[in-house]
């Protein structure tokens, strides 16, 4: 499965996922990380239409299909309620915890 090229967003980490082998009843979903850069082409208030091709291998050969995926939108609000969008790592007392400890290593080192 591969995401589309789009002026509407860029895809955060890969643009494509290997699903893997699948019989008739399965299902398989794959996730992506967008940034919407611009107005999307609605299909309603919440929700963008991104284009994905899906290439798969049948007993007849292999097939390419292109199908419109329409994916709800979330803001920094709705991603902080859902435990997404925490900021990443806790740079700030990482930092702290390293100047005090090169201080501390440098106060033993020299005072004794």
């Amino acid at each position: 499965m591969r995401l589309q090229e789009s002026s509407l967003y860029d895809v955060i980490g890969s643009r494509s996922v290997y699903i893997g082998e699948m019989e008739p009843d399965d299902f398989q979903t794959a996730e992506f990380d967008l940034y919407v850069t611009s107005e999307p082409e609605s299909t309603g208030r919440d929700s963008m239409n991104v284009p994905v091709r899906l290439e798969y291998e049948t007993g007849s050969g292999n097939s390419t299909v292109t199908r419109t995926a329409s994916v709800p939108l979330y803001n920094q609000t709705d991603l902080e309620r859902y435990g997404g969008g925490g900021g990443g790592p806790p740079l700030v007392p990482i930092g702290v915890a390293v100047v005090l400890l090169a201080a501390g290593g440098y106060y033993w080192r020299y005072r004794r």
